[in-house]
């Protein structure tokens, strides 16, 4: 942290940095959300296991760019 910033310009720092996270966690949730929704459509309309799976590895995909998104 900068030793020459104000208490003011700190806590403005802080409150840029909890909105952008509120932003990123607010991406990640919108994301998993809408592939869940689709992917629960997609298995009502074709209930088979290969669809299935398929479904299950594009969960796996959005899981990990969900996790990428709130790590950083």
């Amino acid at each position: 942290m900068n030793e020459n910033q104000t208490p003011a310009e700190a806590r403005e720092v802080a409150g840029n940095r909890e909105t952008e996270r509120t932003k990123q966690v607010t991406v990640a949730g919108w994301t998993a959300s809408m592939s869940a929704l689709f992917a629960v459509g997609v298995l009502m309309l074709q209930p088979s296991w290969p669809t299935a799976f398929g479904v299950g590895a594009v969960a796996l995909m959005i899981a990990l760019v969900c996790y990428c998104m709130l790590k950083r």
